[in-house]
């Protein structure tokens, strides 16, 4: 007898196979990626497979859906047990028909395997097989078309969930116990734990009408990090790292890049429901790591790990270490004490706003030294941020805001940046993507800071390829030469230098325009994320109005083999669209230690006026290389673009985010102080 594949189920009365795995969907079609990459390992076709609902139950540990790796790493897994499940399968059929198994066919509709007139049906051999794992495959993937049944309203969010004898609740964030107890109706009951309290209401109008009663907490005070990031972020404690080595000769210029806080703007503020027992904790979250928010809620109620079931249930609109693992402790802790009711956390939305981690703001500066060929001899990346890793037992810490809030001293003290074998934080896409003999990177990550800052979609990649990319601009301005040439002459990875070459044949009309559009400019960036994932090379065409309009975003990526088209360039133009929308209008500010925002009034993103015309083309870089990743890809070098555009046409580097109408007046009126 010979074993099967622990990712696959079998159900020979749908006659479908289930797919196992631990990431999960967030609208980037890794799932339809999967269907592909495992109906191409065993030689059918993809309507046989559908990929199974993810859960701590089910599913194997396959880490968070983060850092581009779905299709790199699970995808991979995937298709490699796919193979071993095919060999299997067609080795049984071949001792059931009494031939090699090299004569042995399987046919991809049918799912028979032959041997010219004889044939056995693949789901009656799995008898003869250990471990085939047989259940019910329903004929909808986990997850399925989240985008287009969301549009027509076929689509329930967890949001939506109900489950029967539902009560609903709501920590009180720093509203006094004593304030709450007389405002109470009967059918509302007070949840205190330690230093956590909550309320518990039979359903979610009852809750806001309490809430509308009571007086919102006094601001924390906090005026240490209030205002620009520019004017307090390098004086703070630090936990600083150096990497690399020391260039020889002092810098010949340098450049500088910043952002603020940053919000994750999810569509829906963050929910979750979970529902104690007495023996098992059962959790339904839109989180990005299961696995990990199981850990840490089985460790602040001190319950064993396989006490704790959850299960993923998807969002609308999320992406990054957004309020959902918070949410889901808060319904835990709830549930605990409401014993076989199940109950529904949902954040109202300025505590969205506010209590979910956010976008680390950043400072990063680039010190240049060439020789006098304005070739590139050492460089040296300093950057200051805030931690952007704190979700769930990173660090060794709970980071988990209702168990913060229980117990103080479970508050994390220092703060490292992520290591380097995910990429890092702070320091990811530091080192440039060029060739430069010697590079130093140092890391300061700022401590003690009034509100938590965690993982948004690229990390450090998007001020540091600002700063990068903004400094090659000069340099090729030193050395009198165009962007695309500068940059050409320092790259030695035939990759990068490819999708930049096809850039400059893709925009050359549009950069011959210029002559005739003296108001519009063109700039360029380059990247590979985490220098070990896919490659993209941007150029954005900018108009200086009143504030910088963005006209026109030209992409070439090379992702390596793509699975799934479709969900590739959506993920390649969302990154486009995002990116855009930080560099141009996004910032949050901090005022006494709260984040100044109460709405989307108070936060401008870019709106359906403003999106560009974008022009994306996927390099072909052969199907025997191993897929990239294109989730966070678009990040750095679109802003790098964007703001290099905007350099040239001031005549100037504008580097500290937003380029919005302000910052351009305060920079022309600068500029025309010192002339």
């Amino acid at each position: 007898m010979t074993g099967i594949g622990k990712r696959f189920v079998f159900d020979p009365v749908a006659r479908r196979i289930g797919l196992r795995v631990g990431k999960v969907e967030l609208g980037q079609h890794i799932f339809e990626a999967y269907e592909a990459l495992a109906a191409n390992a065993l030689g059918i076709d993809p309507g046989h497979l559908r990929v199974l609902p993810v859960s701590t139950k089910d599913s194997p540990d396959d880490g968070l859906t983060a850092g581009s790796l779905s299709v790199q790493v699970t995808g991979a897994a995937l298709a490699l047990e796919a193979a071993t499940v095919l060999s299997n399968l067609r080795n049984a059929a071949a001792q059931a028909l009494g031939v090699s198994a090299e004569k042995v066919s399987l046919d991809p509709s049918t799912l028979c395997f032959a041997h010219g007139q004889n044939a056995c049906d693949l789901f009656d051999l799995l008898a003869g097989l250990e471990c085939a794992q047989i259940g019910t495959v329903p004929d909808l993937r986990a997850g399925t078309d989240l985008v287009g049944d969301a549009v027509i309203g076929a689509r329930a969010y967890l949001q939506d969930m109900a489950l029967p004898g539902m009560m609903h609740a709501r920590a009180l964030r720093g509203r006094a116990v004593d304030d709450v107890r007389p405002l109470l109706p009967d059918t509302c009951h007070l949840i205190v734990n330690q230093a956590y309290a909550a309320v518990l209401a039979p359903d979610e109008a009852t809750l806001a009408a309490l809430w509308a009663r009571l007086v919102e907490p006094a601001a924390p005070g906090d005026t240490r990090c209030d205002g620009p990031v520019s004017g307090w972020i390098r004086w703070g404690r630090v936990l600083s790292t150096r990497t690399g080595s020391i260039p020889d000769a002092p810098s010949t210029f340098s450049v500088s890049a910043s952002r603020g806080f940053i919000l994750h703007g999810s569509i829906a503020p963050s929910c979750a429901v979970a529902v104690w027992d007495g023996a098992e904790m059962t959790v339904y979250s839109h989180s990005q790591g299961l696995f990990a928010l199981r850990t840490q809620i089985a460790r602040v109620l001190e319950l064993g790990a396989d006490q704790v079931l959850v299960h993923h249930v998807p969002s609308a609109g999320c992406y990054g270490h957004t309020g959902a693992d918070d949410a889901a402790m808060d319904a835990a802790l709830i549930a605990r004490q409401a014993i076989g009711q199940p109950v529904r956390v949902a954040w109202p939305r300025i505590d969205d706003i506010r209590l979910a981690p956010l976008g680390a703001p950043m400072l990063a500066e680039a010190k240049v030294t060439t020789n006098e060929s304005h070739t590139i001899t050492g460089w040296q990346q300093e950057i200051w941020s805030a931690p952007h890793g704190q979700r769930p037992g990173g660090a060794g810490h709970v980071n988990l805001l209702a168990a913060m809030e229980r117990d103080p001293d479970l508050r994390p003290v220092d703060i490292p940046d992520l290591p380097e074998q995910v990429g890092a934080g702070a320091a990811r896409n530091a080192v440039p993507i060029y060739a430069i003999p010697k590079v130093q990177v140092t890391t300061h990550i700022v401590q003690d800071l009034p509100v938590r800052t965690s993982s948004l979609r690229g990390l450090g990649t998007h001020v540091n390829t600002i700063a990068i990319e903004a400094a090659m601009d000069r340099l090729a301005a030193r050395a009198g030469e165009t962007p695309f040439a500068c940059r050409d002459r320092h790259l030695d990875d035939p990759r990068a230098r490819a999708v930049l070459d096809k850039l400059a044949t893709t925009c050359a009309p549009a950069m011959a325009a210029l002559s005739t559009m003296p108001e519009d400019s063109i700039g360029i960036g380059l990247g590979r994320y985490k220098n070990k994932a896919a490659y993209a090379a941007v150029a954005a065409r900018i108009r200086l109005e009143d504030a910088p309009r963005l006209l026109e975003l030209w992409a070439v990526v090379d992702a390596g083999h793509v699975v799934h088209r479709d969900g590739a360039l959506n993920q390649i133009e969302g990154g486009m669209i995002q990116s855009a929308s930080w560099t141009l209008l996004e910032r949050a500010l901090l005022r006494n230690g709260q984040i100044e925002v109460e709405g989307w009034d108070d936060y401008p993103t870019l709106g359906w006026d403003g999106v560009p015309k974008l022009h994306v083309s996927l390099a072909d870089p052969g199907s025997d290389v191993p897929s990239l990743g294109v989730g966070e890809c678009m990040v750095g070098p679109t802003a790098a673009a964007i703001v290099n555009a905007i350099s040239q046409a001031l005549g100037q580097p504008i580097t500290d985010l937003p380029l919005d109408r302000d910052r351009l007046i305060a920079v022309l009126m600068n500029d025309e102080k010192n002339r």
